[in-house]
């Protein structure tokens, strides 16, 4: 039977497959209750002092944002990619 090359590529890393998990599915989290404006993320203080100062629609924006960021921060673990150091 051959190898599925995304479990292949993770084989021995399954912190990484795990940490990219998280980040992707936070940044679903985030990115769906942005789009949805769910009550409960708007009531976090950080995400309250920033509609106070911005707006619902900036922040909004913002939020989907770093949502994004996170799905993609995650598809960076997930590939392998390590910085040169």
């Amino acid at each position: 039977m051959p190898d599925f090359a995304p479990l292949a590529m993770l084989q021995g890393r399954s912190a990484d497959g795990f940490v990219a998990a998280v980040a992707a599915t936070l940044g679903c989290v985030v990115l769906w209750s942005a789009w949805r404006q769910s009550a409960w993320l708007f009531e976090l203080p950080k995400t309250r002092w920033l509609e106070e100062r911005w707006g619902r629609g900036p922040t909004r924006c913002l939020l989907a944002i770093v949502g994004m960021a996170l799905i993609a921060l995650g598809g960076v673990i997930l590939s392998g990619w390590r910085m040169p150091w």
